[in-house]
């Protein structure tokens, strides 16, 4: 997911909030997109896996915090 399409996400998310909580309550900061190593960072899920057809369109993306990502995703 590219910089742009995941701040246009946030936006439509959580409108200007610059922090939020994800599904599982883990907060998240707008500017940590992507960081890995952050307390704060965020990354974009697929609901439908794009393996198995899903698609990038804003209906089929959530944004988790990276533990929440990594869980969904089995890591």
């Amino acid at each position: 997911m590219d910089h742009k399409k995941a701040m246009e996400l946030w936006e439509r998310t959580f409108d200007k909030e610059t922090q939020a909580r994800d599904r599982k309550g883990r907060h998240m900061e707008k500017g940590a997109y992507g960081q890995e190593g952050s307390r704060y960072g965020w990354n974009v899920h697929h609901k439908k896996p794009k393996s198995q057809g899903g698609k990038d369109a804003f209906d089929n993306l959530e944004i988790v915090h990276i533990k929440t990502h990594d869980e969904l995703n089995g890591n």
